[in-house]
């Protein structure tokens, strides 16, 4: 996969040929100029996986935690002021347009230490 920007130096697309998979990290949505990359700067047709990063787990239930609200959910999934961009839905959505597309999530982060994910 290769990432393209245009004359500006700003993110314009991926070309994807054999390597068929995008991950979209939600950090870099808050990410200055030409590192910013949001859910809609994602063509689903030219990749038939994605991945969202990142969600969290419970260690307790093992079920997903939301690690950033703001981002990841709507303003009607929260109590008003703490969600906003519905990052999750947006990212599945783009299945709709490409319905080929798989939408998956990213579990973990790479700074983060947690044992749950050894007692799996």
């Amino acid at each position: 996969m290769l990432a393209v920007t245009g004359e500006s130096g700003h993110f314009t697309g991926f070309l994807c040929d054999i390597l068929i998979n995008v991950e979209n990290l939600n950090q870099s949505f808050f990410r200055p100029d030409v590192g910013f990359f949001d859910v809609d700067d994602i063509d689903p047709s030219l990749c038939t996986h994605g991945y969202y990063g990142f969600a969290d787990m419970h260690n307790d239930t093992f079920t997903l935690k939301i690690i950033d609200p703001w981002y990841d959910q709507a303003e009607d999934d929260c109590d008003v002021g703490l969600c906003h961009y519905d990052g999750y839905r947006r990212f599945i959505a783009l299945k709709e347009q490409e319905p080929n597309f798989v939408p998956m999530i990213s579990i973990g982060k790479s700074l983060q230490v947690d044992t749950c994910y050894s007692s799996i």
